[in-house]
Order: C-alpha cells, then structure tokens, then sequence
C-alpha cells in the first residue's frame, strides 16, 4: 500500500468510525493501525483535520495526544496507568479507545474545559501509621526505626519494615487495646499475637490486645482490612474462635481463613469477601454463613449474599492494584483514589454516567492516573488536594 493510500485509507476507517458506520473489521482494522504506532503523524494530522469540522472544534493540545496515545496503547498492557476502559454502555474496547480519542473536540453540550492549574506533584500512598498503645503513647510508624515499639511498656510490640509486629507471649495476660490507624494515603500490616495477619488499607483503623483471653480471639475494625487467621485450640482441644467487630454494626466470626471487610463510613454497606475456609456473619439478629467465593453486605440490619462477586476486585489493593469490573461508577472510583492519595473530591453539578472496566497500580502518582480519567472524558480541574468534577 503506498503511502498516499495508507492516509486515505486512515482517513477514511477515522470518519466511518466517527459517523458511526464502522463495520466490525474496519474497527479491528483501525485498532490494528493505532496500536501499530507506525502511523501516529498521519493519524494525528487526520484527527485535527477532523476536530477542525467537529463540533465545538478546538486544537488538540500535544498533553492531550499524549493521553490519546497511552489510552490506546494501555488497552493491551498492565503497566500503564489502566489497561482497559469503558464509557456508558460501550462494550468494545476499540469503541472505547477511539471514544476517548475524539471526546476531546467531540462531546456535545459540554461547558468548556476547566483551566488546569498548575499543581504540585501528588505521589501515591505508601507504608506508614499510627500506633496508639494503651497507655494512651501515640508513635508515628512511618519512619520509625526497626525495634521494639519505645513507650510499649510490655516491650512485646516491635515494628519491621512496613510490619508491626505483637509477640503475645511475653505477658500472655495483658487484654488492654492498643490501636494500628493508616491515616489517607497510607497502608500497614500487622502481626498479631496468635500469628494472624492483618492488611490495612489507607483510612483504617484496629483496635487489638497484646495477648488474646484463651477463651477467644476479638479485634475491632473500621475502615479496610484483609485477614488470614491462625488456627487455634485450647487445652480441650475445642478451636478458639476470632471474631472481628465491625463498626460495632456487624460482627465475623472465623475459625481459621483468609477473607477481605470492607467498612468504610462512606460505602453503602460492609462488605464481607471469603477467600479460604469458613466465616459466620452477623448484623443484628441475623446470621450468614460464608463459604469461599461468596460476599456478605450488611446494611443495617440486613445481610445479602453475593455467591460470585469478583474476588480479584475485593482484595487487589493488597495486591497494590486498583482493578475494577465494569460496576464501579465514577463515585466509587473517586472514593478509591480519594483515600489512597489523600485529596478531596468534589462534584460539581450532575456525575457523570460512566463506569469502569480495567486495572491500575497503586504506585502511580496522581497526575498519571488523571490522564487516565482524560482520556474516559471525565472533566476535571486540580486544586492543590482538591479534584473538581464537571458534568
């Protein structure tokens, strides 16, 4: 094909798709071409020969050709920012690519693009906490040196890189709670002194003793965490049960498992994820039994149970992933990224209808993942911690 054909044939596969009469292989074609990445000046030179006959034509800014471009090669890699995106009910993710490339000059009945400002770079979260023992002595986790915990008069509460760590063996006695908080854009494990471990995402909080009672294991939990219990039995032989008080409005009882609560204030309900053996649930007076693969939701006094929920999408922040299904709405997204780096989110005027499909690493910072929602059309403006959304 000489090249005098290839741009025709470019220009051509562009406008059919934009009119929305592409037939399927030429949208295969076109996303074969854009991934191709060989054509990138001659598809720029037909996109703003496009927006110039658009309506509401404006020039595409190079920022904005980036976002195009990391958006169409993201569909097919896990190592940009996202890796798949969906817009209201497009399915196809070419249709999407080159949704997002045209929304720029495109979207119709749209107020003009807020101005970004200028903005200080906005790093993700990372390891760190609050311990508060229960003598009342607050430390700071984050830069604290490997050791035993100073002021842990029981001098059984040690910290290991992004680890704190409670030898119950030393006072087995000692039930006085002490209190591991991830304040916004911070995460921290927890070994606890049966050996279970615990997660916690960012804006999360637990309340756990130096030594469990020998009757029962019992810690409290607001925010995010995912738990792998130890198995434990007492002299008798019977299994010692550990429970997890959510909130104080629901309560999971375990015997030996790994599962994923999700508590947030901000949530509409507690959701409860079963990884590995057996969890009971409680809200009120009523109970459920989980087994692996299945989901809890306590709302209020009421607990449903979702048999297939995608546990890749309940626990990936453990995993240092955002991954999202396809319903998760912008709200929810923006609630994610508000805790994990830490900014305010502000709406202004209707939410936009979009929902999202794709992964995206926790280590990015955040004017990486902004791109991201650019290129889904999502219309925004920056203000030191604060992300504006426009309709």
């Amino acid at each position: 094909m000489t090249e005098d054909t290839r741009e025709e044939r470019i220009k051509y596969l562009i406008n059919k798709y934009y009119a929305g009469t592409a037939t399927l292989a030429e949208s295969g074609e076109l996303r074969s071409l854009l991934l191709q990445g060989d054509d990138r000046e001659m598809i720029v030179a037909q996109l703003e020969e496009l927006a110039m006959v658009a309506p509401e034509a404006t020039h595409i800014s190079d920022e904005q050709l980036d976002t195009v471009f990391d958006s169409i090669v993201s569909s097919r890699t896990r190592q940009l920012p996202v890796r798949r995106y969906m817009y209201g009910a497009a399915a196809a993710v070419l249709a999407l690519v080159v949704a997002g490339s045209l929304y720029f000059f495109t979207r119709k009945h749209q107020p003009a693009q807020p101005q970004q400002v200028a903005v200080t770079e906005i790093l993700p979260g990372h390891d760190g906490a609050v311990l508060t023992l229960a003598n009342g002595k607050q430390v700071v986790l984050d830069n604290q040196a490997d050791g035993v915990i100073a002021g842990n008069t029981d001098e059984n509460i040690s910290k290991k890189g992004g680890e704190l760590i409670v030898d119950g063996d030393v006072h087995p006695n000692n039930t006085a709670l002490n209190t591991l908080t991830t304040p916004r854009g911070r995460q921290f494990a927890l070994t606890l002194p049966d050996g279970s471990k615990v997660w916690l995402n960012a804006a999360s909080a637990i309340k756990f003793p130096a030594a469990f009672a020998q009757e029962e294991r019992t810690v409290y939990l607001s925010g995010e965490g995912y738990f792998e219990i130890a198995k434990k039995t007492a002299a008798n032989g019977k299994r010692i049960p550990f429970r997890v008080v959510v909130n104080q409005k629901s309560t999971i009882e375990v015997l030996g498992t790994h599962f994923n609560i999700n508590a947030y204030e901000d949530e509409e309900s507690i959701r409860t994820t079963l990884l590995e053996g057996a969890v009971k649930v409680s809200a009120s007076a009523n109970t459920v039994t989980l087994i692996p693969g299945q989901q809890a939701a306590v709302t209020a006094d009421h607990i449903t149970v979702d048999k297939h929920p995608d546990l890749e999408e309940a626990t990936s922040w453990k995993n240092g992933l955002f991954v999202f299904n396809g319903r998760a709405d912008l709200r929810e997204v923006m609630r994610q990224l508000s805790r994990w780096y830490d900014v305010e989110i502000v709406f202004k005027g209707e939410v936009p209808d979009i929902a999202f499909t794709g992964e995206m690493q926790r280590n990015l910072n955040l004017q990486q993942v902004t791109k991201g929602l650019a290129a889904m059309g999502v219309n925004f403006k920056i203000e030191g911690r604060k992300i504006i959304i426009y309709p």
